[in-house]
């Protein structure tokens, strides 16, 4: 806890040398969830990126009522840690075995068919034992092998017989159906009735990685349960923040005899993929992309050479994937090249998520993010520091409170955006008492060399 309230001044600290509201081109004000949170998050949109001027998204500050900066970071595009309220399902394929005596001599004599998947579609298990030997309850095999999430629970459903039952297994896991290993989980099934009272337990949580195959081993005091059905619960992924896709006309550029298409962005969007859209009609084309902050900047190469195309077949476009980027780009000039250019640019696409600026509140509401300056920068405040105290002290799913945009309005506008006129140089006292000096001296001898020349001549 310490830490964290050391963090928490640290975070508040930084705040002191941030600039203000008269220095931004434009605001928003921003709705928060609730009023009593300490740390809020908010997305940022295509509009606060068109208005951003600085590389590194810098110009951008959240202020209080009194027009005061408050402790504020900017956070990458991730993924959105709540999860889905209601558990993916999918019903399993699962077989009896035939009942194993309790005769410690005899063994499973199994016989599984999987076809090209892997997947279990014919059990026969036959049990080698004495005529005499006494009968015993059933093992279940589950077939897991078609699932593609991570479990997270088995859910089991019985025939009601009217009494009261209760069943327990122990869980064991294989990769080939030969070699069987404990997973050290306990499934215990209850069914329970008195009166008008009733306890039913029909679903056990599971954590961790487990092999394509369980067998569910029945213990000695069970009593008589006839299962029906059994539901796996899977734990969905994280929800990754949305995908946008900021689409560019270019422009034929020839330089030294070679073309090139040539795209300008509006927006310092955050692009994490490219991609060549063709004009119109079936294309097929190998490009490189590259992009630059400025024209008086190098060219850096961002992807390729890859394929890009499109071609109808049969009525539905086929289109290649887009590329990956090997990082965050923000770069405003973007270049494709190809020997197989074609007579009409194809249109650039780049995806991009939006990051989140987290600040807290600090100070009385309501609140604004202000963005668009070429002297006012935000100083970064360990925000993604405080996040992490606060998610190891309330489980890792906790994270800031959302708040999102209103409508924009004017701060300073295009004044905001006007570079400052340099400042006066410094008189420098030190060069002109040395030249003075010199003039002085110079003076001096001169004065004297005339002296002496109208100095009448001793005979």
């Amino acid at each position: 806890m310490k830490r964290a309230v050391v963090l928490i001044a640290l975070v508040a600290a930084t705040a002191a040398h941030a600039g203000t509201r008269d220095d931004y081109v434009r605001e928003w004000p921003l709705r928060l969830s609730r009023d009593d949170g300490g740390a809020f998050r908010v997305a940022l949109t295509r509009d606060v990126y068109a208005t951003a001027q600085d590389v590194v998204l810098a110009d951008i500050e959240v202020f209080n009522a009194a027009g005061e900066a408050v402790p504020s970071a900017l956070l990458p595009a991730r993924a959105v840690l709540v999860r889905a309220a209601e558990p993916l399902t999918a019903e399993l394929r699962w077989f009896p075995l035939a009942p194993k005596p309790a005769d410690a001599t005899a063994d499973w004599n199994v016989r599984a068919e999987r076809d090209a998947t892997g997947r279990v579609s014919r059990v026969d298990v036959g049990v080698a034992a004495a005529p005499d030997a006494a009968p015993a309850t059933r093992e279940l095999l589950v077939d897991l092998s078609q699932l593609r999430s991570p479990l997270a629970a088995l859910r089991f459903e019985w025939k009601a017989s009217g009494a009261s039952a209760q069943a327990g297994y122990r869980l064991e896991q294989s990769d080939d159906l030969t070699r069987w290993r404990a997973t050290g989980v306990d499934v215990d099934l209850v069914d329970l009735a008195n009166d008008n009272a009733t306890l039913r337990r029909d679903r056990v949580a599971l954590a961790g990685t487990y092999g394509p195959y369980l067998r569910l081993v029945p213990r000695a005091t069970n009593t008589p349960f006839e299962i029906t059905r059994i539901v796996a619960e899977l734990a969905p992924p994280p929800a990754e923040a949305a995908w946008e896709w900021n689409e560019v006309a270019g422009r034929r550029v020839e330089a030294n005899g070679v073309a090139h298409y040539e795209y300008a962005l509006d927006a310092r969007v955050p692009a994490e993929r490219v991609d060549l859209a063709p004009a119109a009609g079936n294309s097929a084309a190998e490009w490189t992309v590259q992009s630059r902050e400025n024209a008086q900047w190098t060219w850096q190469h961002r992807a390729g050479p890859w394929m890009a195309y499109a071609v109808d077949a049969g009525g539905t476009v086929e289109r290649s994937a887009e590329q990956r980027l090997a990082s965050l780009v923000r770069d405003r000039l973007w270049r494709a090249d190809s020997a197989q250019p074609g007579n009409a640019p194809p249109v650039l696409r780049l995806g991009w998520r939006a990051e989140e600026i987290v600040f807290l509140a600090q100070g009385a509401g309501p609140y604004t993010l202000a963005a668009g300056s070429v002297k006012a920068r935000r100083q970064e405040a360990p925000i993604a520091r405080l996040v992490s105290e606060l998610r190891a002290k309330r489980g890792g799913d906790w994270q800031p409170y959302p708040a999102t945009l209103g409508d924009a309005r004017a701060l300073s506008g295009s004044a905001a955006l006007a570079t400052p006129p340099p400042p006066p140089k410094p008189v420098a006292w030190s060069s002109w008492l040395l030249w003075a000096s010199l003039v002085g001296g110079a003076a001096l001898v001169a004065a004297m060399a005339l002296h002496l020349l109208r100095k009448p001549r001793e005979p």
